[in-house]
């Protein structure tokens, strides 16, 4: 039915072992055997159809030699380029955040995210950790959804990290670590599991998620990515999603 709706030929897949992952707008995702994918691309170029290999991001937690590994713990690939990673390294360490960012000013002038839903696209997150419930002990997280499949458990941590960036109270630290916006609500997206990867199919996926509507929770304000790689504007399916994102669903979308 996915592949008649977008319409392309299901011989061409069937003869390729070709099955369909999933679909997200116009783009559809197979999973297909490693000595017919030439071949089935090839196929679709005569029939005007682009393809092309679905790109991987790791979680290279702790496996980072360069400088930006120390400075972040361990960041999603692909890495950051020398330039990137020693600017990185010049900076505050991340508990600092709160005050590369003014947090404190922001504060004083009553900017504390209160109202604002803030999407995480990450590991998961931890929903017990203190740090994400109000004062009356009920829950800020609005949304969490795993696309992995492996349940909504945090393995890697980080998700949970960046989001207490983002949004802890401090409870848990007795306010020594607190994020910037400790008054806003969380939308959270499991799509690195354990074995730390995914592909940009599952990452398009959970950013249409995250745009709200048609049962799928509320629209985000905000949408944090910790991943990031080279692409093509209006062509490169993670930025032409993000660029949507911004124009037609008013979301600050940061990678």
């Amino acid at each position: 039915a996915v592949l008649a709706e977008a319409g392309l030929a299901k011989e061409l897949f069937d003869a390729a072992g070709a099955k369909v992952v999933r679909a997200v707008d116009n783009i559809v995702t197979v999973d297909v055997p490693l000595p017919q994918a030439m071949a089935l691309g090839l196929a679709l170029q005569e029939r005007g159809v682009e393809s092309r290999p679905a790109r991987l991001f790791k979680a290279a937690m702790g496996a980072l030699s360069s400088p930006v590994g120390a400075l972040l713990g361990g960041q999603f690939l692909p890495i950051p380029s020398e330039a990137t990673a020693a600017a990185l390294a010049a900076l505050p360490k991340l508990v600092e955040a709160r005050d590369l960012t003014d947090s404190a000013a922001l504060e004083r002038a009553g900017l504390r995210g209160r109202g604002a839903v803030v999407g995480v696209i990450d590991s998961g997150i931890d929903p017990e950790h203190p740090d994400f419930k109000d004062a009356e002990g009920n829950s800020r997280i609005a949304g969490y959804l795993d696309f992995t499949g492996e349940g909504k458990e945090d393995v890697i941590g980080h998700g949970t990290h960046v989001a207490g960036t983002i949004a802890g109270t401090g409870a848990a630290s007795e306010g020594a670590y607190r994020g910037t916006a400790d008054q806003s609500r969380l939308k959270v997206a499991k799509v690195f599991g354990v074995k730390g990867e995914t592909d940009e199919s599952v990452l398009l996926a959970a950013m249409k998620w995250m745009a709200g509507g048609e049962g799928n929770g509320p629209k985000v304000d905000v949408l944090n990515m910790s991943l990031g790689g080279p692409g093509e504007p209006n062509k490169d399916p993670l930025s032409s999603m993000a660029n949507r994102l911004t124009v037609k669903d008013k979301v600050l979308v940061v990678a």
